[in-house]
């Protein structure tokens, strides 16, 4: 699995149980649900680490991961819809119940909860407009 493979998995979730994700839901669902990952060992690390083939950024609404932000951008603030790469994966399964939960949160509180986070908070001086370049590594979202 891949990050982007992560997003389609959330997104199918998403669709599946008939719930609208945006592009700013979608990035923070990933951020946290890798987190969730990390914190509850739910998967061995080498396999993490193969996943987080791209690094989330630091931005202005918390962290991002540019390349699948860039391919949904043009959803704006709508809720992404008839993603044919959305697949659900039967490893995920632990993740399920969790990613639903993260989706139902208000995206701001999501959001505000990011912003809280102490990486967030040491490089936010970082971010020109509304984006950096400061990556975060996996201790930086384990922690």
């Amino acid at each position: 699995m891949t990050m982007k493979d992560f997003a389609n998995y959330i997104i199918a979730i998403a669709n599946e149980e008939k719930l609208p994700i945006t592009n700013l839901q979608l990035q923070k669902v990933m951020y946290f649900g890798l987190k969730y990952v990390m914190q509850h060992q739910l998967y061995p690390s080498e396999l993490i680490e193969a996943m987080y083939d791209q690094h989330f950024l630091v931005w202005r609404y918390g962290p991002v991961v540019k390349d699948i932000y860039e391919t949904y951008q043009g959803f704006g603030a709508d809720p992404i819809v008839a993603n044919p790469d959305a697949t659900t994966f039967p490893q995920c399964e632990l993740l399920k119940r969790y990613i639903i939960q993260l989706i139902q949160e208000r995206p701001f509180n999501l959001v505000d909860r990011s912003q809280r986070e102490r990486f967030w908070i040491d490089h936010k001086r970082a971010i020109d407009g509304w984006r950096s370049d400061v990556a975060y590594q996996l201790h930086d979202i384990a922690s």
